[in-house]
Parts: structure tokens; sequence; C-alpha cells
């Protein structure tokens, strides 16, 4: 008898093959309307919007994001590593986070967690050519106008 160990999760990274139609949903760049400054001064595209673009482009198919490994709390972070998985191949991975800093009781673990989810995607959906316009150092001037003018 004969044993075959299962594929691991990151067999095929890099291989997954997008359609001309998946690129050009993926790779289009976002209103700068969508565009939210954090309270450091970091510019981010919410979530949502990356993982709309990720639906579109992969229905009926949606992707699949894997937690690697048990969430940490470091410090007054939490921290949970994901591995996200298109049509079943591994695109990448990140560690999504979440600050509980000021003692917030409102955020619950359970909560804080999902906010970990929605981090991941962000991150990892750059592995994906998704809002890459927001590492440019002209968006950013951009934005930071738009901002000193609104």
């Amino acid at each position: 008898m004969s044993y075959s160990a299962p594929l691991a999760w990151w067999d095929g990274a890099g291989e997954l093959v997008l359609e001309d139609w998946q690129r050009s949903i993926l790779w289009a760049p976002f209103d700068p309307r969508l565009f939210e400054q954090r309270f450091d001064g970091l510019w981010y595209l919410p979530w949502v919007h990356a993982w709309r673009r990720l639906l579109e482009a992969f229905a009926p198919c949606v992707p699949a994001l894997i937690p690697i490994g048990e969430p940490k709390l470091v410090e007054d972070t939490v921290c949970v590593h994901y591995a996200m998985l298109v049509n079943g191949q591994f695109v990448g991975e990140a560690v999504g986070e979440c600050s509980r800093k000021g003692g917030n009781k409102r955020l619950t673990w359970p909560s804080a967690l999902e906010a970990c989810v929605s981090d991941a995607i962000t991150r990892i959906s750059k592995r994906l050519g998704l809002n890459l316009e927001l590492w440019e150092p002209e968006t950013i001037r951009n934005l930071e106008g738009r901002q000193k003018r609104g």
C-alpha cells in the first residue's frame, strides 16, 4: 500500500494564471476618493473595496483566507498569519493585525480577530496587483494635495 502525502497550501505558488478580463479588474486603478488616511498619516484602501474586486475577478469562486497558526497577542496588538488561496492555488500570505491599545473594552477578542482578517485581505491583495498606486509617490502627493484643498 502506497502513501501519498497531502499537498502543502503553498504548492502552486505563483502559478495562478489570470485571464485578460481578470487582470483588467484586479489592476485597474481605484477611484482616489476611496482612499482613507489613518491617524498616523498613512493612506490606505479600506478592505471592503479590495474584497469586492477579488470577488468580481474570481467569481464564481471565492478566495479562501486560511489562518496559519494561532492568533497571538503581541503587546497590545492581535496578530494572525493568513494565506490566501484562489481556485485552490496559493497567491499570497500576510499577517493581519488589530491594535487593542487604550483598554478598549468594546473591542472583543472575536472583533479583533475579524479586524485581522480585514487587514490581511488588504495586505495580500497587493500580491495580486490591487491598489499598487498607493505605493507610488505621485499618488500620495495628489492625495495630500487633495487633503489640503478639501
